[in-house]
């Protein structure tokens, strides 16, 4: 009874999600975007789980609609060719070849997956057999093996094997390899019937065997070579990769995916719709780059084509050797150096012996292995000793640091009062924490997260200081990225709508303070939809780029150019004095385009409202400059109309 009935209710909240039992819910006025979700299991199943994430999401997305299409991979890819994709969500290997074959932009977000109570934001790979195959223990006895994977296109299915497979010197010709296609449950008969030795699947597929009851299916399978990785939930066989990304095809607008991007990652775990996915949520995205690796090392579809012979090459193939000569040589020079120096080591052997003794005490008492960098310095704030990962994240070595002061890493950053209190208050309660800039060996400044401590002696004097820090350079770029995609336009670059909201307050301020002339120009493209008819979006958005480009050499640099949407430009000219600058713009977009597919040729249409101490607001400017471009559109295109209360009573 319960089984039926669960399922009954799962294809109501599909029919639901999709429109079909309330078409009123659905109007016409919302914008369907479409995502294109990769079919690596049953597309009932995958429907049943996913359909209440994506009604979700449409809920929370003004004016939007949110639908769901299950695709195989050349369904997707003939999906993007058509244009018929807004967005994509799939394995990250298929991420890396369709961003060779299709313009994508970044992920805006990498699922976390839950198993076990336990979130992961990474997959591997898993190599399966029958328990009765009791010769297949390591990876080395695939050798020669008949081994099944879905498709060598499959990141957890096949890319993360065979890389661990050629780690391991297994060349991968001696395979006996069939693809069964997708799902991965075709990988697993064939190993329990016999037609293969191996399978290669990916993780959480047997996981998921167990909950749809599939219990003896697993129990009659062994993992091979099976790896305990901290704090992820599955059983794998190879190192751990990205999860999968969600990402934005270019033409989706940067407010759209910024909405979507902030539901996805604002999602909680125990949000319905997250539990009916089986996941945890989503994340920040994920460092796809060792993906691309693996893919490179293994040749696959987009780099099967054969590189040029490198260094790296070299050293792969004739690493032995080489390492035996530079051993030899650094051999013979140690030696010739010693016969040289060896008096004057024996000497200092005394000295060193001495402070080593000194700093091992040290060590016993206050430094520990640690991911973060730690610094010692003493009484005198010399340099005393730093940790290995003080090198890695500075690039000094500890010998190029000993007896130096620590502002040897300063940037210029702070000045002489923002040390100043950080020591006094380190001195009056032992502790300081806070963010500093500091330059790298390189010349690269950086910031860092740091915690000093003042360390006394049996007496109360201070004896040493401690610094314990951290690279914060990723959080910051992140800062700044999300910074970027709030405020600027993402395909022109220019200045988006909240960011022209805050300039224009900003100018009307200074307008009502000085008196000086303000103008605010609305501008629309003539021609911009015959131009895309004919063309194609790619080369609408090709143009957008250029108009916002000429429209950034007109004006002066107290001037601001922002894009609301569509071919819709907004300008903002602050004491302008003559209309001589609504004519030169005029003139710049008359100019031909030469586009990538043809060119192209369009004009434009100005409405323009000066700043008046009665104006309310901002709002009240642009709809006045909006009503003088509808004038200047019905008198004839391609000019610009100045707003009157006279002439703009009788527009309807």
């Amino acid at each position: 009874m319960g089984g039926w009935w669960r399922r009954l209710l799962a294809g109501l909240v599909v029919l639901l999600g999709s429109g079909l039992l309330c078409p009123a819910l659905v109007t016409a006025a919302d914008e369907t975007l479409t995502l294109g979700f990769f079919a690596y299991r049953p597309k009932v199943l995958l429907q049943q789980r996913w359909q209440p994430l994506i009604d979700h999401l449409s809920a929370q997305l003004p004016g939007k609609r949110l639908e769901l299409r299950l695709l195989d991979q050349a369904q997707m890819q003939q999906a993007l060719t058509d244009g018929e994709l807004d967005f994509v969500f799939t394995n990250p290997s298929h991420y890396i070849r369709l961003r060779a074959q299709t313009e994508l932009t970044g992920a805006i977000a990498t699922q976390v997956s839950l198993e076990n109570a336990l979130p992961t934001a990474a997959l591997a790979g898993v190599v399966v057999r029958q328990k009765a195959r009791t010769d297949l223990r390591r990876l080395e006895d695939l050798r020669g093996q008949r081994v099944a994977c879905a498709g060598k296109q499959y990141l957890g299915g096949y890319t993360a094997q065979a890389a661990a497979l050629l780690d391991r010197g297994v060349p991968l010709r001696s395979l006996k390899l069939t693809e069964t296609g997708q799902p991965h449950d075709r990988v697993v008969q064939a190993v329990l019937q016999g037609e293969v030795d191996a399978g290669f699947i990916r993780t959480g597929v047997l996981e998921s065997l167990v909950r749809e009851g599939r219990q003896a299916e697993v129990e009659a399978l062994e993992v091979i070579e099976p790896q305990n990785h901290r704090h992820f939930p599955f059983v794998a066989s190879t190192p751990l990769y990205p999860e999968w990304p969600w990402v934005a095809l270019p033409h989706v607008d940067g407010e759209t995916c910024r909405r979507l991007s902030s539901l996805l990652l604002g999602l909680e775990p125990d949000h319905p719709a997250v539990r009916a996915a089986g996941i945890h949520g989503f994340a920040v995205p994920a460092d796809y780059s060792r993906v691309e690796a693996a893919m490179q090392a293994l040749r696959l579809p987009p780099f099967d084509r054969s590189p040029a012979f490198t260094w790296a090459d070299i050293w792969r193939r004739y690493w032995p050797g080489l390492l035996a000569t530079v051993l030899v040589m650094l051999l013979l020079a140690g030696l010739t150096l010693a016969l040289h120096r060896s008096r004057s080591r024996i000497r200092r052997a005394h000295r060193e012996l001495r402070q080593a003794t000194d700093q091992l005490r040290l060590a016993a008492s206050v430094f520990e292995h640690s991911y973060d960098g730690i610094l010692i310095t003493d009484a005198a704030n010399r340099i005393v000793k730093a940790n290995p990962a003080f090198s890695r994240i500075t690039g000094y070595s500890l010998a190029e640091c000993l007896g130096q002061s620590p502002a040897m890493f300063g940037s210029g950053r702070h000045d002489s009062a923002f040390f100043q209190g950080m020591w006094q208050r380190l001195a009056s309660e032992g502790f300081w924490q806070g963010e500093i800039w500091n330059r790298r060996k390189n010349g690269e400044v950086y910031p860092q997260k740091v915690a000093m401590s003042l360390i006394r002696d049996a007496a109360g004097q201070a004896q040493y200081h401690m610094a314990v820090f951290s690279d914060i350079s990723l959080e910051k770029k992140h800062e700044a990225e999300l910074d970027r995609l709030a405020h600027y336009d993402v395909l022109t670059g220019i200045p988006n709508r909240r960011l022209l909201t805050d300039r224009l307050a900003q100018a009307m301020a200074q307008a009502r303070r000085s008196g000086q002339p303000l103008a605010v120009c609305m501008l629309d493209l003539d021609g911009f939809k015959q131009v895309n008819d004919r063309l194609g979006h790619e080369a609408g958005d090709q143009l957008l780029v250029e108009v916002a480009r000429r429209l950034q050499q007109v004006i002066r640099a107290e001037d601001t150019v922002g894009r609301l949407g569509g071919d819709e430009f907004v300008l903002i000219f602050r004491d302008c004095q003559t209309p001589v600058v609504f004519e030169r713009i005029l003139a710049a977009l008359r100019q031909p385009v030469t586009l990538d597919s043809g060119p192209a040729q369009v004009g434009a249409s100005l409405g323009i409202s000066y700043f008046r101490p009665d104006v309310g607001d901002g709002d009240q400017l642009l709809r006045e400059a909006d009503q003088a471009l509808y004038q200047a559109k019905r008198t004839g295109r391609n000019r610009y109309c100045l707003w009157s209360s006279e002439e703009n009573a009788a527009l309807p």
